[in-house]
């Protein structure tokens, strides 16, 4: 903060680096269900499998900005070395059995990119995070909105970036113990697999969205002496296979170091989500533990994980 570039303003300076990595998958519950279960309750019906997505990105990230002083807002513009990549989409696609498993049909239409081994930096990005925070309420007793905007920036991908697409029927109507001794898959001798299913690939450059997260929210303020506070917001994953989350929670502190939390969300890349946290503010350092599923925990609902974080 004591470092001031404009000496007529409030605003000291941010460098910041770290490591990048979003990722996310949306699937239907019959491929779920294939991998856990098996075919059998499948036979003689149609599985959908449409719709589904599959995309990460990784990157190195250096930024430079500036932050205010008084009300903590910050700006920063970052730079990003692009390290992986990979998007799929399976657009229209199905599988039919028929009721003793010796048929099926396997329909598939769709398109992927995946970044290739080397270079290590497959391509470079440019990006700006984003801080502001707002006083609101009674002079002497306010309270403070948070408008946060993180990763919003577009990445350069060279010419290492290979396409798949892919618009076929696969028809399956029994395997014999002559076609493993004749050296034939499925399609036959001598057919090479990616020729069959229509898979096709090239080579290309593109421009990519960065993984951005936008949140508004009403938050914790540590300087009001009162036991109980609520926060609340809207938090927006911008990328396939999340949605909008709304969270809500209450906030108890004591007099001394005690503060604990508990609340719930909907959104995000779940369903929803019950949590609680302890924390002791000590003089010198804060110690906290909390979890996120607090509904898997308790075994009440569902509960896809648990989890349980020390800091």
């Amino acid at each position: 903060y004591n470092v001031r570039p404009f000496k007529q303003k409030d605003w000291g300076i941010i460098v910041k680096a770290g490591l990048l990595s979003s990722g996310g998958a949306r699937y239907k519950s019959g491929i779920f269900g294939l991998a856990f279960r098996g075919n059998e309750p499948y036979l003689g019906s149609t599985i959908d499998l449409s719709n589904m997505f599959l995309g990460m990105l990784t990157a190195h990230k250096v930024g430079f900005g500036f932050i205010s002083s008084k009300s903590k807002s910050n700006v920063s513009l970052n730079i990003y070395g692009i390290t992986n990549y990979i998007n799929g989409h399976l657009n229209d696609a199905s599988l039919y059995q028929d009721e003793m498993g010796f048929n099926a049909a396997l329909a598939m239409s769709g398109q992927g990119l995946t970044t290739t081994k080397s270079p290590h930096y497959k391509g470079l990005g440019v990006g700006i995070d984003a801080n502001f925070f707002f006083k609101v309420g009674k002079p002497d007793k306010p309270s403070y909105i948070q408008f946060s905007v993180q990763n919003l920036g577009v990445g350069f991908l060279n010419k290492n970036v290979v396409r798949y697409e892919m618009d076929t029927t696969i028809l399956y109507d029994g395997y014999t113990i002559g076609n493993l001794t004749n050296n034939e898959t499925i399609f036959g001798k001598d057919k090479k697999i990616t020729e069959e299913i229509g898979l096709r690939n090239d080579t290309i450059s593109k421009a990519v969205a960065l993984p951005f997260t936008v949140q508004i929210a009403k938050i914790i303020d540590e300087h009001n002496t009162k036991q109980i506070q609520f926060y609340y917001g809207i938090r927006v994953y911008v990328q396939n296979a999340a949605i909008p989350m709304g969270y809500f929670g209450i906030h108890y502190r004591t007099k001394s170091w005690f503060r604990m939390g508990l609340g719930a969300s909907y959104g995000g890349f779940t369903g929803f989500r019950a949590n609680l946290y302890m924390q002791a503010a000590l003089k010198k350092f804060n110690v906290g533990i909390s979890t996120s599923d607090l509904i898997g925990l308790t075994g009440y609902g569902k509960g896809y994980g648990l989890s349980l974080g020390i800091s």
